[in-house]
């Protein structure tokens, strides 16, 4: 498979990655995050994102976007007022779970994006199949801290609803997960677990596995990126 100008995806990667470490950088300073059961994984996930943001300016050079200085994690951004989440709002970690799942569950789909047509970049394809195995490691482990199974399941997250309005959270589902995810046969009876291998259903390059469906574009994450931008 050619290979195509990688910067585009890589750029996208990297300002969710500025966005999940500023996450988890917050966590570790309210007492939600400092009362979530094995908080220590929020330091190690910390570690991990700062590791992936240097990797990946150095692979997109001087045109690198530098992180932002703050982010809105309500959502509310251009949202007319609404705030879809509260991760830091209450005494309730659940909001803050959501956000870390679907955070790390963007950029395994964009990491998958990027594979697809980054198979012969013998410099850039193992950095990414590197993020990747970190990225859904982390996602389970937030999934597992939640009560739930370390597997994407249906009612894991707001159910991703095609023409859900952006003040609710099934509107940021569905640009992550699409509309098949909670909807197929295979879903239903499988859930996910954000694989790379050749699983029966699909390849990893190809965008008909039900297992780690991949963003149809990268547009999808500059879409979802747009809501948390600070005012």
């Amino acid at each position: 498979m050619a290979n195509v100008d990688p910067i585009p995806g890589l750029v996208a990667l990297l300002k969710i990655k500025y966005l999940t470490q500023a996450l988890y950088v917050e966590a570790l300073t309210h007492p939600v995050g400092q009362a979530m059961p094995q908080a220590d994984v929020l330091i190690q996930a910390t570690a991990h994102e700062a590791a992936h943001i240097t990797v990946l300016q150095g692979l997109i050079g001087s045109g690198a976007p530098a992180a932002a200085s703050s982010f809105d994690f309500t959502g509310g951004t251009g949202n007319g007022g609404a705030q879809p989440f509260s991760p830091f709002g209450g005494s309730s970690a659940t909001d803050l779970l959501t956000l870390a799942k679907l955070f790390e569950d963007l950029s395994v789909r964009t990491i998958k994006l990027l594979l697809q047509t980054q198979f012969g970049n013998s410099t850039l394809f193992p950095s990414l199949v590197g993020m990747h195995s970190v990225d859904a490691r982390h996602a389970a482990v937030f999934r597992l801290l939640g009560g739930k199974q370390a597997l994407i399941q249906n009612g894991d997250l707001p159910t991703a609803t095609a023409g859900a309005n952006s003040a609710t959270q099934p509107f940021f589902a569905y640009l992550v997960y699409g509309p098949r995810e909670f909807s197929t046969t295979h879903f239903a009876s499988h859930g996910q677990d954000n694989r790379l291998e050749y699983n029966g259903w699909g390849n990893v390059l190809t965008p008909t596995s039900i297992f780690d469906v991949l963003l149809p574009d990268f547009s999808v994450a500059t879409q979802f990126l747009g809501y948390f931008a600070a005012a």
